[in-house]
């Protein structure tokens, strides 16, 4: 089931997407109002901690994989896009420069799935992929700064994110919650 509101305690009220109030759930964002972001977290099936990305898993992004990621759509649609991907610390993050569609999603139901295919294989057995289940919390501007950090994973060596005209766009930093699939990682199901 969608959340569609949480507790806004800067504002005394509850806040509603489908009242319309995607302004102040974006206000909360800018401010870094942890103390929102935590009561949200506690909506979204009590998850308050974050899990630690295993070893293989960070080496697996780092060679490049374009992800699959699912969100939903306002009106519980699924919608599945294409992205770079990065790890910081322990949370996967992706970015857009011109969907604010994708803003408004994830501030109405953070819940969001990674799907990875490896970009080579050479073994017996299932082509190794990845998939990572997570709360998306989103963040005002940074895309370039943080698509240049990866784009050498995505085009070699030395590389820069080509769009250099880009607008500030949306960090969007996952939470994990589970990560499974075929590959190194298999092991973190188990813990």
């Amino acid at each position: 089931m969608a959340f569609d509101r949480f507790a806004d305690p800067r504002a005394g009220r509850e806040v509603s997407t489908a009242r319309g109030d995607s302004d102040v759930l974006l206000d909360v964002v800018r401010e870094q109002d942890l103390e929102t972001a935590a009561h949200r977290c506690v909506l979204y099936e009590g998850i308050l901690s974050v899990m630690r990305i295993p070893d293989a898993v960070r080496d697996f992004l780092a060679t490049g994989p374009l992800a699959h990621v699912v969100l939903r759509h306002a009106d519980d649609r699924l919608h599945v896009t294409l992205s770079w991907v990065g790890v910081e610390g322990d949370e996967v993050v992706f970015s857009t420069f011109y969907s604010p569609h994708k803003v408004r999603d994830l501030m109405a139901d953070p819940r969001v799935t990674l799907s990875f295919q490896a970009n080579e294989h050479a073994g017996p057995g299932l082509w190794p992929y990845l998939v990572i289940d997570g709360v998306a919390r989103v963040t005002e501007g940074g895309a370039l700064p943080f698509m240049d950090r990866i784009a050498p994973a995505y085009l070699g060596p030395g590389a820069m994110f080509p769009a250099r005209d880009a607008p500030a766009g949306w960090l969007f930093h996952v939470s994990v919650e589970r990560i499974y699939g075929v590959g190194p990682w298999r092991e973190s199901e188990a813990g």
